[in-house]
């Protein structure tokens, strides 16, 4: 759904709760595209511009294991503790699905890449592909992105955790037919066989689309935010799930044991009162160099997915860059994660040289090239106060001292935002920043981005959201019509639903970006 066209917000009741209503969706009319002018004003008509490189981007699909010994749905039980806001929300009730909302995602970027218009020259996924560091989390993923058949099951084990009937927890919204806190105050509906859907056998239709894919915080930390050592790494793989913690016990010591979280995950998990489950080692959480293996491996193009040869030894994180002839763009990905723990976004000094010393090579070599840069956090999500970080002042100039760098591309706070940054020194000449929303809360939006060349030499890129094709009959539990259930279970979330600004402002979604000259 092109929402330059046609949008998505709420229509009738379908469900009546005794603190909100379930409701479902339906279109309204579309949005007006946005002249983002803060860094060239232009003086020719945008119909005029030909085609130079035409991307998709999607990000944040936080793609997870829910039996997952080392998830903490529980700390939704904590809402309204200030110490607790950064877990927040620890659970969605449609995190079941966001298989089927990837896929629909990318049957949705295949449909668009055959549309009649110039062909996708790439797909960027910038982080948070993954939710919790575990490589049955990745592999499935990358199954998905290679089309097949198969079972989600066979990555994950039979499921058993909070959305199981067997579970007996009525905090938690169960498809099946049992009485629970959101049926009752949300009115959140039965969906009796969604679970099987789940579980069922699929076929899944392959990202036709060129690809590369950025590292997140929930590549390599524990909920995306604590550090991975021997004890959580053990404790993931085991057969004991997080069932709570004791309220009374623990809420005097709720406030030192957030803060040790990112440090000492086991800090918080030590506290809680568990269920038995299967052991998996295959949740086994990922070291860098599996992690690359695992995408240099994948089928579709580029071959390796800009990993293939990659001298990862001599880096301290997963950044690597693509050139591709086609579009004469230079792709590089950076790795923003910070492996200490933390949310937030870091580039170390190391980082920092590679990354001038490739913006370096670009410009003497084809300094016509476009160069895009893919990452997870923008550069207003970095922890520049973070020990070992560089500054903004010289991220910014490495970025803005060959003139080559016209987007760079993110995703971390799951809304769409788009800021632009001017180069100081040269007044008319600078990038933007463009962030996408989450594909696992709403909006649950992809992004479209095409830059054209203007008759007078400058470039403008034209951005326009999308939400993915889907089924909106609750009785349908195909593949798209599972991809529906997702859309209207997040519309639908009291943490992150629709009307929460996730959105973001007209001129941070359907957008035309005056970049002006390059060079």
């Amino acid at each position: 759904m092109d929402t330059s066209k046609e949008t998505l917000g709420f229509g009738a009741v379908e469900r009546h709760g005794e603190g909100a209503d379930f409701r479902a969706l339906v279109t309204g009319p579309g949005e007006e595209r946005v002249d983002r002018v803060e860094l060239h004003r232009p003086a020719v008509d945008p119909r005029s511009g030909r085609s130079r490189l035409r991307l998709a981007h999607l990000t944040d699909f936080q793609f997870l294991d829910p039996g997952s010994p080392a998830r903490f749905e529980f700390v939704n039980k904590l809402a309204g503790l200030a110490t607790m806001e950064k877990f927040f929300p620890g659970h969605r009730s449609q995190e079941l699905l966001v298989p089927f909302a990837v896929e629909a995602a990318i049957r949705y970027v295949n449909e668009l890449d055959q549309d009649g218009r110039r062909r996708f020259d790439m797909c960027l996924i910038s982080g948070d592909s993954v939710d919790n560091t575990q490589g049955n989390e990745l592999q499935a993923l990358v199954a998905i992105l290679e089309g097949g058949e198969f079972s989600l099951e066979d990555y994950f084990g039979v499921y058993h955790g909070v959305q199981s009937a067997a579970w007996e927890d009525d905090f938690y919204w169960h498809p099946d037919p049992v009485d629970d806190l959101p049926k009752r105050v949300l009115g959140y509906p039965h969906a009796e066989g969604l679970l099987d859907a789940v579980r069922s056998r699929h076929r899944f239709a392959g990202l036709r689309v060129p690809w590369l894919m950025a590292n997140g915080n929930h590549e390599v930390l524990i909920q995306g935010m604590g550090r991975l050592n021997e004890e959580v790494a053990g404790f993931a793989i085991g057969g004991a799930k997080p069932r709570g913690v004791d309220i009374e016990a623990t809420l005097a010591d709720l406030p030192q044991l957030a803060s040790a979280f990112e440090a000492d995950p086991q800090s918080l998990f030590s506290r809680a009162v568990f269920e038995p489950i299967d052991a998996n080692p295959r949740r086994a959480p990922l070291t860098r160099d599996q992690q690359a293996a695992i995408l240099a491996g994948a089928g579709g193009d580029p071959a390796g997915h800009g990993l293939a040869g990659a001298d990862l030894q001599a880096r301290e994180g997963l950044y690597f860059s693509h050139f591709d002839a086609a579009s004469h763009t230079l792709f590089i990905c950076l790795d923003t994660a910070k492996r200490g723990g933390g949310a937030d976004g870091f580039l170390g000094r190391g980082q920092l040289t590679w990354l001038e010393g490739e913006l370096a090579a670009m410009s003497e070599a084809d300094p016509e090239a476009l160069v895009v840069i893919s990452a997870h956090h923008g550069p207003q999500e970095i922890d520049y106060s973070h020990p070992g970080c560089v500054s903004r002042e010289e991220l910014l100039s490495a970025v803005h001292r060959h003139g080559q760098v016209a987007l760079w591309i993110c995703g971390h706070t799951h809304e769409n935002l788009i800021d632009a940054f001017v180069d100081p020194a040269h007044p008319g000449r600078g990038f933007f920043s463009v962030t996408t929303a989450s594909i696992m809360d709403w909006p649950c939006e992809l992004r479209e981005v095409e830059v054209f060349e203007m008759a007078d030499g400058s470039l403008m890129a034209e951005t326009t959201v999308h939400h993915f094709s889907y089924s909106p009959d609750p009785q349908d539990l195909s593949v798209q019509g599972l991809a529906g259930w997702h859309l209207r279970l997040a519309a639908n979330s009291p943490y992150v639903g629709l009307g929460r600004e996730l959105e973001g402002r007209p001129q941070d979604r359907n957008a035309r970006l005056w970049l002006g000259p390059r060079g």
